[in-house]
């Protein structure tokens, strides 16, 4: 469609069209002919143009944590025959991801000058996420004008991307985790590869199998390929609890709950790196999930949300009828004020499981301006009254991972 220009110009053939027929001046009518016919081929040519880009993004990483810019790049190519004007790039962008290119803009914008014919340019920007979640860029909306401004046509390209920012990890040294000489593992998670210490059996070779392996003596006893099969050592296993009720804290329940996640986050990453098979348990989970690499629980707990669920004990039950072995980490909304601890049933769950758990880390969220200080510090307490390892998240995630790893347990207490 005609720009500003192009309609001024459009004015100004009419003006001179009747200025033409008026006065009787007929180079006005060549004049009004002229400009009229160049807007006319100008919008043309533009609707023609618009039709022959093809576009990319390209998001660098698709995957990263808080406060990390990441790139995003977009690939303009002219599959036409005729070289194209100004374009006028626009990506669609939550206002909460800070464009560093574009001012904090909802839309982060580019100009092209020109692209030839079979030409490639590329525009990009940078963006800085808030906090974690999945964010989605796009969709892409493309302009192109002609060389002299009067026509412009707008195309918009569905295609989105999405960048998935992970929890806040923070590093969690401190002492001996409890339980690390504990497998932890049932008989039927024993799996029987090809690599291991001790010999458990011999079987026929099959293709893909180390050549290395093959037992020459009973090859040639059997007249077939057979090869030793090692038993894998049992590997220790935990599992992480994610208290995700809607109490984490009074005005600053938001930044409570942050913190939480950001626990949770940082004790998966944690313990598989020092050789835990890692179960993550969220409070909606209906079925136990099984072990997985800390990638993948990063990803669950980039876009968990505070639940409406009110009890934390059907979680605790369900893990001790999956039979989930080896170390526990929980990680608590603090206690619901105005009535006393031991009332709670939550609480009586957690102290029942303290007592059969061979080895087990709480982690009690509160906010950090001390409204919910005092219930977390009582809760901590108690907790390690009945056996846990028990820390405060009020003074931030290490503060409360080296409290509850050396911190003294007391005893265990009746319920």
């Amino acid at each position: 469609m005609p720009t500003r220009r192009g309609l001024a110009l459009l004015l100004g053939a009419v003006a001179a069209l009747a200025a033409g027929r008026i006065l009787g001046v007929g180079e006005l009518y060549a004049v009004a002919v002229a400009a009229a016919a160049l807007v006319l081929l100008a919008t043309a040519s533009v609707q023609l143009s618009t039709a022959s880009v093809a576009v990319r993004r390209r998001v660098s990483p698709e995957r990263l944590g808080p406060d990390e810019p990441f790139e995003v790049a977009i690939d303009l190519r002219n599959d036409g025959r005729l070289p194209l004007g100004t374009l006028l790039v626009e990506d669609a962008c939550p206002t909460a991801l800070a464009t560093r290119r574009s001012s904090g803009a909802a839309a982060p914008r580019a100009i092209l000058s020109g692209l030839a014919a079979g030409a490639t340019r590329t525009a990009s920007y940078e963006a800085l996420p808030p906090g974690r979640g999945r964010w989605r860029v796009g969709p892409l909306a493309i302009a192109v004008r002609d060389p002299f401004g009067l026509a412009e046509q707008r195309r918009r390209y569905a295609a989105t991307s999405t960048v998935l920012v992970w929890p806040r990890l923070v590093d969690l040294a401190g002492a001996r985790l409890p339980g690390t000489a504990l497998g932890g593992g049932a008989a039927e998670r024993r799996r029987l590869l090809d690599v291991g210490d001790e010999f458990h059996t011999m079987r026929e070779y099959h293709p893909g199998d180390d050549l290395r392996r093959v037992h020459w003596p009973s090859t040639a006893r059997r007249a077939k390929l057979m090869v030793r099969q090692h038993e894998q050592p049992w590997a220790a296993q935990a599992s992480v609890v994610l208290d995700t009720r809607a109490r984490h804290g009074g005005p600053q329940g938001r930044e409570a709950f942050e913190r939480a996640v950001s626990a949770a986050a940082s004790a998966c990453v944690h313990l598989e790196a020092r050789g835990y098979e890692v179960r993550l348990v969220l409070q909606d989970d209906r079925t136990l999930r099984p072990a997985a690499r800390a990638p993948t629980h990063l990803e669950r707990l980039a876009e968990v949300e505070p639940s409406h669920a009110d009890r934390l004990a059907p979680t605790l039950d369900g893990l001790h009828r999956g039979l989930a072995p080896g170390l526990v980490v929980a990680v608590l909304a603090p206690p619901r004020g105005g009535e006393a601890l031991t009332a709670e049933r939550d609480v009586a769950a957690l102290l029942r499981a303290g007592r059969s758990l061979p080895g087990a880390i709480a982690l009690v969220g509160a906010a950090s301006d001390g409204e919910t200080r005092e219930g977390a510090e009582d809760l901590v307490a108690l907790l390690r009254l009945a056996r846990w390892r028990a820390g405060s998240l009020a003074d931030g995630v290490a503060e409360g991972w080296r409290q509850a790893l050396t911190a003294p347990r007391r005893r265990r207490v009746a319920t």
